[in-house]
């Protein structure tokens, strides 16, 4: 076998603990920052909502009862 000249050995154990990981916990709350940003008005209630809720959000009976009668219009037939 070759043997490995010591600052080899070195040299690669240091450029192991310099390599960048992956840190899954910093990302996702940066990605949570600008993904929860992101609100909108509820056009029946008004109340502020996420993007992503607000169809689950004008389901509730809360937001129901804002919303105004539907209008009928005369159609003259």
């Amino acid at each position: 076998m070759v043997k490995i000249p010591e600052t080899v050995k070195t040299l690669t154990t240091n450029f192991e603990k310099l390599k960048v990981k992956f840190d899954r916990a910093s990302y996702r709350a940066a990605y949570d920052r600008v993904y929860f940003r992101r609100t909108v008005e509820c056009p029946h209630c008004g109340e502020i909502k996420v993007k992503h809720m607000l169809k689950r959000h004008m389901k509730t009976a809360k937001c129901k009862a804002f919303r105004p009668e539907p209008t009928r219009v005369a159609t003259g037939i």
